[in-house]
């Protein structure tokens, strides 16, 4: 893929006796220089993505191009205190109404495994999950998350089948 940059000079100077420059994009498709809108048709390059290249490509140093983004992270994402906080209260809830299962430990960690009522449900359970947080102030998980944290996080408690 050719793209290459150059800076012509004219002159001709402007209001501020600078000289006038201009930047002329040359574009080659194996080694055959070729019109931009061939360029674009070869390659698949929309407008936009052409003109973020050929901001990378000119300037003094040409770089890879790095998204605005990056090294920051969003303020939606979850912090290792909201997944605690889940973690704590769906551990609290099945001690409360959870019935331990007699057999042996199943999991690495040796945790028995701890059966929820067939009649509640991870959606009931964060509807409680949500009025704790209204009267806490703290920050509410939505529903797949709280389920996703529940299902890594804490494998020993489940929702036992009705029978």
């Amino acid at each position: 893929m050719g793209v290459q940059s150059t800076v012509e000079e004219f002159g001709e100077k402007t209001k501020r006796g600078k000289k006038l420059q201009r930047e002329r994009n040359t574009f080659s498709v194996n080694g055959t220089t070729v019109c931009k809108p061939n360029f674009q048709f070869v390659y698949d390059f929309m407008r936009t993505v052409l003109y973020g290249l050929l901001q990378a490509v000119s300037g003094a140093n040409p770089s890879s191009r790095i998204h605005g983004n990056t090294s920051r992270k969003p303020r939606h994402a979850l912090t290792y205190n909201d997944s605690q906080c889940v973690v704590t209260f769906v551990v609290n809830k099945a001690e409360e109404i959870g019935i331990p299962y007699p057999g042996a430990p199943r999991f690495k960690d040796n945790i028995p495994t701890v059966y929820l009522l067939s009649s509640t449900t991870k959606l009931q359970i964060h509807a409680l999950y949500a009025a704790l947080c209204d009267e806490q102030h703290i920050r509410l998980v939505k529903l797949s998350s709280f389920k996703y944290i529940w299902a890594t996080c804490v494998l020993h408690i489940k929702i036992d089948e009705p029978r």
